[in-house]
């Protein structure tokens, strides 16, 4: 159970209760008092919060699926070393991006360039009314308003890049 306390003008006549549990992060608690003096807890439901959501499964080959995505990189001025590959690797099977051969040290097996992080800078200038859209938008905590904004540019480009 978790337990807030709201103090009020007087000193010493603290209202403390209990959060119903049916409540979830984004709602709002509305305290009400009656003509008795008694004390009530309503949860006002953040309805977009609650909405289901449907997880899609693209079926692919991974390796093929990460060939396409360096040669696409390649194309807009990455470097992606032909050494790199995606495999599953024993003894637990987990996937990953692997070197295929011996790796100097030192050697370069990426180069990136800006334009193509996934940086919050980059996601507010791909999709400026979004991310100034999230970053005002009320109920998120101050010091989460750039990761919300971010976070929330990163899931529509996933969401176009499945559409494509």
């Amino acid at each position: 159970q978790t337990q807030l306390q709201v103090d009020g003008d007087v000193p010493g006549q603290a209202l403390r209760f209990t959060v119903p549990e049916t409540a979830l992060p984004g709602d709002r608690l509305l305290l009400q008092k009656d003509p008795s003096g008694t004390w009530a807890v309503k949860v006002l439901v953040k309805e977009d919060i609650r909405r289901e959501l449907q997880l899609a499964h693209l079926p692919s080959e991974p390796e093929t699926a990460f060939q396409r995505l360096a040669d696409a990189a390649r194309a807009l001025g990455a470097y992606v070393s032909p050494k790199l590959a995606r495999r599953r690797v024993p003894p637990m099977g987990i996937a990953g991006i692997v070197a295929m051969e011996p790796v100097e040290a030192g050697e370069e097996l990426v180069r990136m360039p800006e334009k193509l992080l996934l940086s919050a800078p980059a996601c507010a200038e791909a999709l400026p009314e979004l991310f100034a859209a999230v970053q005002v938008a009320s109920g998120l905590f101050e010091d989460r308003r750039l990761q919300s904004a971010h976070a929330a540019c990163l899931a529509v480009l996933l969401r176009d890049a499945k559409d494509r």
